[in-house]
This record gives C-alpha cells, sequence and structure tokens, in this order.
C-alpha cells in the first residue's frame, strides 16, 4: 500500500465520518410547524413560549424543560413550546438526563390573566480542553425576554 492510497482512505474516512455528524445534528433540529405569530391561549390565562434559537453549539443537546415540576417538552435546536399557565407565580428548569454534568438553570417568573411571557434557552461556550481529546464547557441560561426581542428570535424558529 502507498502513502497515497493510505492518505485518500484516511479522508475517505473523515469524509464519511463528517457526513455522520452533519446527519446526526440535523436530526436534532426542530422540524414542527414554522412559528405562525404570537398568540395567547385565552384571557382567563396566560401563555408562556420557551425558545432556543438555532445554533452549532450544543445542537444535539435537548434541554428538558420542567415547569412546576412537570415536563413541558423537549426544547431541540430552532425550536419553542408554547405552554398554557395560570395567572401567578411560576418556576421553569432545566433537568438533565443522568450522563450530563453541570448546572440545571432554572427561572422564576410571573404572568397576569391574558398575559404572553417569552424565556430563552441559551448557552455559551466557557473553556476548551485540548489533550489527547478535546472537551468543550459549555453554561446555558433561562433569560426572561420582551415581546420585541422573542418576536424577532421566534419568526426563524419551529416548533420543537
Amino acid at each position: 500500500m502507498t502513502i497515497t492510497s493510505i492518505k485518500n482512505r484516511i479522508m475517505m474516512k473523515i469524509r464519511i465520518l463528517t457526513i455522520l455528524c452533519f446527519m446526526l445534528l440535523a436530526g436534532c433540529a426542530a422540524t414542527g410547524q414554522k412559528f405562525p405569530g404570537i398568540t395567547a391561549f385565552s384571557e382567563a390565562t396566560s401563555t408562556l413560549y420557551i425558545f432556543r434559537e438555532s445554533k452549532l453549539q450544543s445542537a444535539a443537546y435537548c434541554p428538558a424543560m420542567y415547569l412546576e415540576g412537570k415536563k413541558v417538552g423537549c426544547l431541540k435546536n430552532g425550536g419553542y413550546i408554547r405552554v398554557e399557565i395560570s395567572p401567578g407565580k411560576h418556576l421553569l428548569e432545566v433537568r438533565k438526563s443522568a450522563f450530563l454534568i453541570g448546572d440545571e438553570p432554572s427561572i422564576e417568573f410571573s404572568s397576569s390573566s391574558g398575559e404572553v411571557i417569552f424565556i430563552e434557552w441559551t448557552t455559551s461556550i466557557v473553556d476548551i480542553m485540548v489533550t489527547p481529546a478535546v472537551g468543550i464547557a459549555a453554561s446555558e441560561w433561562l433569560v426572561q425576554r420582551s415581546k420585541i426581542e422573542a418576536s424577532n428570535k421566534l419568526k426563524n424558529l419551529n416548533e420543537s
């Protein structure tokens, strides 16, 4: 076997691995209905939108969202979840599966009858470790957004 044929085999394996990685990441994106616009459930209840922008970072991670201890969904990359809630104080939490480490962000918020609340899940790389392997440490947050901020982001998202 020549050096050229060895290089060609290695390059082919890299191409195949790259294609498989893109296929995996594409499967983690939100594929539901395109965001139709902000709508409230009713004047008697409140409406909560939980959303995340589409990013390569943490694309394969689908954080589990819990409201008052009840799972309301898994927030896919580029996705949103719409939930009808009663007016009052609430706690939204992210819960990680057993094999993930790190903080589990949460946010407390209040809502009134007929109000629409917007909370964004976001993440940021905080450290990259290079040893024989590469490791990336990221932090995640839940942030309450204004209607204007949320509208600009939600228009590009699909239901999770």
